[in-house]
């Protein structure tokens, strides 16, 4: 027996009052948006989560903007998702006639795609009658380029590009061309042109030389 005033043996733990205990994971939390934000304004890098609707991917998992707390938690993964090989060359119209005359005749590994909308392509004609009508809007709403292969064939009904294909996008003007190909890239295409010109130079009025 020991008396009621003495110290409590040296092998019994003092009793701790769990409330003031600190949270390890707020800690941790803290820590990670504070690093994190860092890194994201130093480097630039773009948040990504991954997509809402459950989809079959065939290359890497695909990621995209979303709330705040993924926006400071995760900005490095997007490093990890893109491809730093892939590049997009702009290329005139002399070039784009070769690109399709090769591509008609099936001597190259093009991927020819207008990504105008189906009643511009209707006013103006094709460029050529092999390309592939596949409007912008459709490729962003389905994340076209992330897809199964399964389910983008099913989806736009043509067999999806391979990594090894050489994605050549056109449209009216360029820009939504250029939209399309950094879609492609960030999904892991390596090889994409861009006709800068599109329908409006193709189907324009010829250009008179000036003496």
């Amino acid at each position: 027996d020991t008396h009621p005033l003495s110290a409590p043996p040296s092998n019994v733990a003092p009793k701790t009052n769990p409330s003031k205990q600190p949270t390890m994971r707020s800690i941790s939390l803290v820590h990670a948006l504070f690093l994190a934000s860092v890194v994201r304004t130093a480097a630039g890098f773009s948040v990504y989560v991954p997509a809402s609707k459950p989809i079959k991917h065939a290359g890497v998992t695909p990621w995209r903007p979303t709330l705040w707390k993924d926006r400071y938690i995760f900005p490095v993964l997007s490093a990890a998702t893109s491809n730093d090989e892939s590049t997009i060359q702009f290329v005139g119209k002399e070039q784009m006639e070769e690109i399709l005359e090769d591509f008609e005749q099936g001597k190259s590994g093009y991927c020819v795609l207008d990504v105008r909308n189906e009643d511009e392509v209707e006013s103006t004609g094709k460029l050529s009658k092999s390309i592939i009508t596949c409007p912008l809007p459709k490729i962003k709403e389905l994340h076209a380029f992330e897809l199964h292969p399964e389910d983008f064939e099913e989806e736009f009904g043509f067999v999806k590009p391979h990594f090894d294909d050489t994605l050549v996008f056109t449209c009216a003007a360029g820009k939504r061309a250029q939209m399309a190909a950094e879609l492609a890239a960030t999904d892991g295409y390596p090889n994409i042109v861009v006709y800068a010109g599109g329908a409006n130079e193709w189907f324009g009025p010829p250009s008179v030389e000036v003496p």
